[in-house]
């Protein structure tokens, strides 16, 4: 798509980085960042912290708690490969998603 808006390197960086992290994550490589995305910690500490329970994760606690069930549609800035959008669908919150993202690797995984 034409844009009319001048290149701006910081943006091509981010892409570039975002999509190296999209493609690492779709061969399964892409490295743990920090504690809290160890499945251990999130169970036993975050879960519970959150939704009150070790099953429920943050954003299945916000959806059911937060988020009325009749919005018809979505929209995500900065949405990855589309995870959480895959995971509110599971959970049945929206259907259709506009969804947006500097990777256009992400956006192809998506």
């Amino acid at each position: 798509m034409a844009s009319d808006v001048p290149a701006d390197p910081s943006v091509d960086r981010a892409a570039a980085h975002w999509s190296r992290m999209a493609l690492a994550g779709a061969a399964g490589g892409a490295p743990v960042v920090n504690w809290l995305e160890s499945p251990l910690v999130q169970r036993r500490y975050v879960h519970p912290a959150v939704a009150g329970v070790p099953d429920l994760n943050w954003f299945a606690w916000v959806m059911t708690r937060h988020v009325p069930r009749d919005v018809a549609r979505a929209c995500t800035l900065g949405c990855g490969s589309g995870g959480l959008e895959r995971h509110a669908r599971q959970l049945g919150c929206f259907a259709p998603f506009d969804a947006f993202d500097v990777s256009e690797a992400s956006l192809r995984i998506a």
